[in-house]
């Protein structure tokens, strides 16, 4: 992008591009990631991976104004690019597998592949009066 001398080349690449980018790392990649390496904290790991993205727009402005003003915006843009690869893309192609099984462990709080996996009870059972007795009409 730093590149770009005509606006509509950067709404284009920016446009295409970035919408593809930003869906398959912010939404298919984390969400796939989480339902192969949680089980039992599945919904806390799926809030954290879904609240990323809009906290990244709160801390990332004021970070990219000072780069603008102080080394313009087509630096500014190349900055972005080596530090997302650097921050983001290095360390998943690095350390992240596909799952857990490809390192030898297993998933979080689980074992086996989720759909051999037995369904915890909800709750405990508890002795005392069957439900059909409790909905029943009062006798008498």
């Amino acid at each position: 992008m730093a590149v770009m001398r005509e606006p509509w080349a950067f709404f284009l690449l920016y446009g295409l591009l970035g919408g593809v980018c930003r869906s398959a790392l912010q939404n298919v990649a984390p969400g796939a990631m989480v339902a192969q390496w949680f089980v039992r904290r599945r919904p806390l790991a799926f809030s954290l991976v879904a609240i990323a993205p809009p906290s990244a727009s709160l801390v990332l402005p004021p970070i990219i104004a000072a780069l603008l003003i102080g080394a313009g915006w087509r630096w500014a843009w190349v900055i972005i690019a080596v530090g997302t690869v650097a921050i983001a893309l290095a360390p998943i192609v690095l350390v992240v597998r596909r799952r857990p099984e490809d390192l030898g462990v297993e998933a979080m709080a689980g074992t086996g592949p989720p759909s051999l996996r037995p369904t915890p009870p909800l709750r405990e059972k508890t002795t005392g009066p069957s439900r059909k007795r409790c909905i029943a009409p009062p006798s008498g």
